[in-house]
């Protein structure tokens, strides 16, 4: 049966299965948060011994089972097992700011997410899965290469577990033009424009005294 008994981290949407039996022409499943089941959240009657569910919540206790029925007769209720929902991911990750050398994403908090693992790596690089625990919604991630571009990867650590990790997400940070990195518009390095391509880059100093040199 699945998901076992005491299992963690079980994703959502949540798939239930257990043996057929081969007398039996339906099935009758019960989801409570309490192994008595006074008020079942979920009570069906469905044909396959499989259920597919996106009701429950993340990070939850939850108990289950199920019993087999045809015109006969109704079976006996299996043994309610136990199992805990996953930790829900974080959502709405943004870039709040870039320079030359770090950056700052930050992310929300969408469940009741106690910390946050988070792993950056190059773009084209693979993540080790191996990240750095933090207790806030943001990091400033420092000493990186100007003029490239990284993924951001991260997933909740709540108390029955982690989430899965998040799609990457990709920033890059700002050249440094000071240093000898070189401005390109829409053509590249090569000159590769597309036909009728119309292109206005302002570069201008910020600040008094600085100059642009061309």
């Amino acid at each position: 049966l699945s998901p076992a008994n005491n299992a963690n981290s079980i994703a959502i949407p949540t798939v239930f299965n257990w043996q057929a039996d081969v007398n039996a022409q339906s099935y009758d499943i019960q989801i409570a948060t309490d192994n008595s089941f006074t008020t079942p959240i979920i009570e069906e009657n469905i044909t396959q011994n499989q259920y597919t569910t996106s009701l429950l919540n993340y990070n939850q206790v939850y108990f289950w089972r199920v019993r087999p029925k045809n015109l006969c007769a109704t079976g006996v209720y299996s043994n309610p097992f136990q199992f805990i929902t996953a930790c829900e991911l974080p959502s709405n990750i943004s870039l709040v700011s870039s320079s030359t050398n770090q950056a700052q994403i930050s992310w929300e908090n969408s469940g009741n997410n106690g910390s946050f693992e988070i792993e950056i790596v190059p773009t084209g690089s693979n993540p080790t899965g191996s990240g750095t625990i933090v207790n806030t919604t943001s990091n400033t991630f420092t000493g990186l290469n100007h003029n490239s571009c990284y993924n951001f990867y991260i997933r909740s650590v709540c108390s029955s577990g982690t989430s899965v990790w998040s799609e990457p997400f990709q920033f890059c940070t700002q050249p440094d033009y000071c240093g000898g990195d070189h401005f390109y518009d829409t053509g590249g390095p090569d000159g590769n424009y597309q036909n009728f391509e119309y292109y206005v880059k302002t570069i201008e100093p910020d600040a008094p005294g600085n100059r642009v040199k061309a």
